[in-house]
């Protein structure tokens, strides 16, 4: 379905065996402790696909990844509210809680006007593990407590509610097509009704 479809993929999905199936026009990161912990292991594949992939990082990834044609560094420092969404990335933009706006905010200055979320369970509280589903025979301990895991997912979904208002305004279209997602900010759909554009703006 996603071949030829300018895909975003964020924090460690080239661990899957599926990257270069997938082949994404753009990867995501925004969590320091995520860029430090990925680093060596992402940075072979910003060499090798330099020609393929974007790589957008949050300022903090600066010194930590090489800089490359294909490397992008955000400025990041403005907390999202209704009043302060800023996805011009040329200037100072927004500060997301967790990578999934942030990769949302990047389609959005890059001129996507439809943007269909896969895989976004937003589900990790419910879990004692860090897993994923390329990492889930080795999932590590959770270090944060539910009550932090909560109020974290909370404030993911008003900033998701302010990206959505955003977007809406602007004739942008957001939906989520997870299946069993917890993510309810966002219209529904199938994932099976999807029409993927291969064309990016």
């Amino acid at each position: 379905m996603l071949r030829g479809v300018p895909t975003f993929v964020v924090n460690g999905f080239h661990h899957s065996d599926k990257y270069d199936e997938v082949d994404p026009r753009f990867h995501c990161f925004c969590d320091e402790r995520v860029i430090r912990e990925n680093r060596d292991s992402i940075v072979p594949y910003m060499a090798r696909r330099k020609d393929k992939t974007s790589y957008f990082f949050y300022q903090r990834g600066i010194g930590v990844v090489p800089e490359g044609e294909n490397v992008y560094f955000v400025h990041s420092k403005i907390w999202p509210t209704s009043s302060k969404l800023r996805c011009d990335l040329s200037q100072t933009a927004n500060a997301w809680i967790n990578v999934i706006p942030f990769a949302v905010m990047c389609a959005i200055h890059l001129g996507f006007t439809q943007i269909d979320l896969l895989g976004c369970d937003f589900s990790l509280f419910a879990s004692r593990k860090d897993a994923h589903f390329y990492d889930a025979s080795n999932a590590a301990q959770r270090r944060e407590s539910l009550y932090q895991d909560l109020q974290g997912h909370a404030i993911a979904c008003r900033q998701h509610e302010y990206l959505r208002d955003y977007a809406a305004a602007r004739g942008i279209q957001i939906r989520n097509a997870t299946p069993g997602s917890l993510l309810d900010v966002y219209p529904r759909i199938d994932i099976d009704e999807l029409v993927l554009r291969k064309e990016a703006p």
